[in-house]
């Protein structure tokens, strides 16, 4: 399609395709063409062909990127084609990026959300699906990064999509930020003011929490905390560090090792043991100690980035 259209987004602009650049474009995508579904070199008489059919199709946005400090640069292309305007649907590829001319990283997935962005905003379009090759995963971190997630999958290539509730505009952390082993942790010491309020919250009453006489008579000798105060202190970790906000639950199994006493530190800890990246899934192991280094309770949980 000819066009007007300008976008810019943090440190890229987006601006329309000109005879100027196919030539730069051919060159660029034939050193690059393991990365595309056709790999066949173009040839610069195609390449004229393609773009005179391109100026006359209404479905296609051909944007050339260039970088802010330089603004007549041709570093790399991007487009939303095969757009269907009645149900606000687009694929979004084509992307190429010049990393001779670029040295810097992270310009293709800020190419990706400014397109995708674009077509979100100015289109007003519903949702942005694409294809990646299996043997490209470098570009699929980049989409999934960006805000794409996988919807399927064939022999060759995986389906992705986006719409504009997962567009990742504020740098949030994807599941491939996650690392295997990594963990967090976070300690508390128990009061007589945490079993009240877990008393008050759960409505568990047993008096082998709230009340010491009975409890000395107990097989512990004296009051034990609840059981959710471990919990809540993993759904502490997990919430708000790891893997954070986005994050949720899908399954938690649990066994209770040894009882948590009023008076106890609590340190409890989330490894990651499993990342499941294609559906989105990371797996943790999840301990808490007391302050003799006391494992009190061990598990896991199985969660979804949202």
């Amino acid at each position: 399609m000819k066009h007007s259209y300008v976008f810019e987004f943090e440190n890229i602009i987006l601006k329309p395709l000109e005879w100027k650049d196919i030539e730069p474009l051919r060159v660029l995508r034939n050193r690059e063409r393991e990365y595309f579904m056709s790999q066949d070199e173009i040839t610069p008489i195609a390449q004229e062909k393609w773009f005179e059919a391109y100026l006359q199709n209404n479905d296609d946005i051909m944007f050339k990127i260039v970088k802010k400090e330089e603004p007549d640069n041709f570093i790399g292309a991007i487009a939303l084609y095969d757009i269907d305007w009645e149900n606000k649907i687009s694929e979004c590829g084509r992307t190429v990026i010049d990393k001779e001319l670029v040295k810097e990283k992270g310009i293709g997935g800020v190419a990706t959300k400014a397109v995708c962005l674009f077509g979100f905003e100015i289109l007003k379009l519903r949702k942005i699906v694409g294809e990646v090759l299996k043997s490209n995963l470098r570009i699929l971190k980049v989409d999934m990064r960006a805000g794409f997630y996988v919807t399927g999958e064939d022999k060759e290539v995986y389906n992705i999509e986006m719409t504009r509730k997962s567009i990742n505009i504020d740098r949030r952390k994807t599941i491939f930020d996650y690392k295997i082993n990594e963990e967090a942790s976070v300690k508390m010491i128990v009061t007589e003011e945490t079993v009240d309020t877990l008393a008050a919250v759960s409505g568990d009453r047993n008096l082998l929490h709230m009340d010491e006489n009975f409890a000395k008579e107990g097989p512990f000798g004296k009051r034990i905390v609840h059981g959710l105060f471990c919990i809540g202190l993993i759904s502490n970790v997990i919430g708000n560090s790891m893997p954070g906000s986005g994050a949720v639950l899908l399954k938690q199994e649990f066994q209770y090792c040894h009882p948590v006493y009023i008076g106890d530190e609590i340190d409890a800890r989330v490894r990651v043991s499993e990342i499941e990246w294609r559906r989105n899934r990371i797996k943790l192991d999840c301990n808490c100690t007391n302050q003799d280094g006391v494992n009190v309770l061990r598990g896991i949980s199985l969660v979804k980035l949202f």
